[in-house]
């Protein structure tokens, strides 16, 4: 395949501002144009050349916004599996690349089909949906996501969720490519300008419509956070497993002087292995009974020879008040996928496989509900959706980034819980060892964030608070789910049936 140096920088450049658009340069604005170069070198390009620009265009976006995934066998201390993860995630970009090329595909008879203004972001946002929930699922880069810090914009998420965003973003830049290619046209120019202005407007106009008359009357309760910023080649060494007491045991002190009404430890910072030893845990239980205080603890859990990802509330006498076993669990993470089929995948992968829970269980005290998201639960749109229809009146991530050093990771993995907090309003308080630790508001909104003295807020220690709102209203998108997928289906179905018609009428 020959491509010259100018279509070849075109491409890049498209990617070069995705990448930009997202964590940690969050220059938002650029999603918005970042496509034009990519359709102006597919303009005249032959089928398979609109799949190879697209596809080589997503792969060095994927590449750069997530090449922190191979860096997770370096935090365990083993070369030949940093080797592994490396590939793994060479692999992995190639098959997300695939979304990208399948666009490109649509794009080449984008003049056959009908409505194609309307068809093309729409067949984006339907690959960004199968992206999210294919092979367990990989939604993070979405298009949407990179405007998380655009308040106003995110605000139809309350309908849409975050594909409503992305469509926005994408037929923006479509309209700016008309622009580009009725250049010499004045008339056309301004007039597709001004419809690419007319939808950023009509966003901002409904988001800030959204945030001054939204019910702020709702209760709220204190909320105080512990980061402990244990590193990742520490937190399973049975050495150092009273010293990780000792610190976060210290921290939940200094964190009781504000009287907080809920305290919160990370994914997996109760040190060990919970009922294979219970020494730590009485000391716990202690911490809260004599405090009045209920602790939720991030756990890993021993049961029946299962192991579980858990999430355990420890009510204000100690005692357990209830627990949430992760449902969705990360392949090659915390499982092995194929272990069977596939023994060798075991033998380079060292981990014992965890049991996913069954149940979107709603923990409760003092007549509060709420709902646990562990580590990357909070990426998924839909679990979090079911966890608020069930009863959640605000949302907790706990989470351990620490596998990806202080990279993209906790930034990118933050935007997720942006939009989960607008798509149903619910407040969000994200617990994580090695940060980002913060609370958002309903709104998406980040009202606080746990950092250091210098605005640090990853790989450091420390504790926060704020007052958390909670909600019973349900979102749009809370009571119907995904009905914005849909419309995007029909208008698909129907560019399709203009592309039938228009073949059939040419004879092809």
């Amino acid at each position: 395949m020959k491509i010259n140096k100018k279509i070849w920088s075109m491409i890049f450049l498209s990617s070069l501002l995705l990448i930009l658009a997202f964590p940690k340069t969050d220059w938002y604005w650029l999603a918005w144009i970042a496509f034009v170069p990519l359709f102006v070198v597919c303009e005249t390009a032959t089928l398979k050349e609109s799949f190879w620009r697209f596809f080589w265009s997503g792969f060095v976006f994927f590449l750069g916004a997530f090449y922190w995934i191979g860096i997770s066998g370096l935090m365990v201390g083993m070369p030949w599996l940093a080797v592994l993860t490396f590939l793994g995630t060479v692999l992995l970009c190639g098959y997300l690349a695939l979304y990208f090329g399948l666009f490109g595909i649509m794009y080449f008879y984008r003049r056959k089909i009908l409505l194609p203004l309307f068809v093309l972001p729409a067949f984006w946002v339907i690959l960004e949906f199968f992206r999210s929930i294919i092979l367990s699922g990989f939604g993070w880069g979405a298009l949407g996501y990179s405007q998380y810090k655009n308040l106003p914009v995110i605000q139809i998420a309350d309908v849409t969720a975050v594909y409503g965003v992305s469509f926005a973003v994408f037929f923006v830049n479509l309209c700016f490519y008309k622009a580009y290619f009725y250049r010499r046209e004045l008339f056309k120019v301004a007039g597709w300008i001004l419809v690419s202005l007319a939808t950023i407007g009509w966003l901002w106009w409904y988001g800030l419509g959204c945030i001054k008359y939204f019910d702020k009357s709702s209760a709220s309760i204190k909320v105080a956070v512990v980061q402990g910023n244990v590193p990742q080649d520490q937190k399973w060494d049975e050495k150092r497993w009273p010293a990780i007491m000792d610190k976060y045991t210290n921290l939940t002190k200094q964190a009781l002087v504000a009287r907080p009404d809920l305290l919160i430890w990370p994914e997996t910072a109760f040190p060990g292995i919970l009922w294979e030893d219970e020494k730590y845990f009485e000391i716990l239980k202690t911490v809260a009974s004599e405090n009045k205080i209920p602790i939720l603890v991030g756990s890993v859990v021993a049961e029946n020879n299962k192991y579980f990802n858990s999430a355990l509330l420890l009510g204000s006498d100690g005692a357990l008040a209830g627990r949430y076993d992760k449902i969705h669990l990360v392949p090659f993470g915390e499982y092995v996928p194929f272990r069977e089929q596939a023994p060798i995948l075991g033998s380079l992968i060292p981990i014992t496989d965890f049991t996913s829970g069954t149940k979107t269980t709603i923990l409760d005290f003092n007549k509060v509900r709420f709902a646990v998201l562990i580590c990357f639960e909070d990426t998924i749109p839909e679990l979090v959706r079911q966890f608020v229809d069930t009863g959640a009146q605000f949302l907790v991530n706990i989470t351990n980034d620490a596998w990806f050093a202080d990279t993209k990771s906790p930034y990118l993995h933050l935007q997720s819980s942006v939009f989960r907090a607008v798509e149903n309003r619910r407040s969000v308080v994200r617990a994580a060892n090695t940060g980002i630790s913060c609370f958002i508001s309903p709104y998406g909104k980040i009202i606080r964030y746990l950092m250091d003295a210098k605005g640090k807020a990853t790989y450091v220690e420390g504790i926060a608070q704020d007052n958390v709102e909670v909600s019973s209203q349900r979102t749009f998108y809370t009571r119907h789910g995904n009905v914005f997928i849909f419309i995007c289906i029909i208008f698909f179905l129907l560019g399709m049936i203009g592309f039938l018609i228009k073949r059939r009428a040419q004879g092809e």
